[in-house]
């Protein structure tokens, strides 16, 4: 499964909405290897 820091995403998108301002970042996700595989 791959998955991402919605609490940090969150975060940098109220500030860039705060500031005003417009960019392009990374996403940052996470494998999660599951037994189920």
């Amino acid at each position: 499964t791959i998955s991402t820091n919605f609490n940090a995403m969150g975060k940098i998108m109220a500030e860039m909405i705060l500031n005003g301002k417009k960019k392009q970042i990374e996403n940052r996700c996470s494998l999660i290897i599951r037994n189920s595989l």
